[in-house]
């Protein structure tokens, strides 16, 4: 069974590519579908990114993040120049981490998205690495 493997950072830049693409009938729930996987890993991310800042930041008594005088959220080693890098280092593997979409019950409609995507015909300028990023993922899948 065919999936689609991307890495975390990629997901904001994927979904963005995909809202600008028009698509037509199977194509279109093919993106659509695809779409809500991407916003489905982006949760994980985003609660597995919560949790990880919960072990290097300092919260109030309601769970809420305090927030320095630079902007920023205050460390609770905040003399600590190894618990920032530990963090920074922790957050980049989060980045890092690749997860898969697999075609499995939308693999017509997934293929005929990817169809519309082979043969775009539209000048993508920002959205150029996210296309690139998804389209080898394509290319490479199991």
């Amino acid at each position: 069974m065919k999936t689609i493997k991307l890495k975390n950072e990629s997901i904001h830049r994927v979904l963005n590519l995909l809202e600008k693409v028009s698509m037509k009938n199977k194509a279109s729930r093919g993106k659509i579908k695809f779409m809500k996987k991407l916003q489905e890993k982006d949760e994980e991310l985003l609660e597995g990114r919560m949790d990880l800042q919960k072990e290097y930041f300092l919260q109030d008594e309601h769970g809420d993040f305090i927030v320095g005088e630079d902007n920023s959220l205050v460390y609770k080693d905040e003399g600590s120049q190894n618990k920032k890098d530990e963090f920074v280092s922790r957050l980049v593997e989060l980045m890092h981490e690749k997860f898969e979409i697999s075609f499995s019950e939308y693999a017509e409609k997934f293929e005929a998205m990817f169809e519309v995507l082979d043969n775009l015909d539209m000048e993508l300028l920002e959205d150029a690495l996210a296309y690139d990023e998804l389209m080898d993922a394509y290319e490479n899948n199991d």
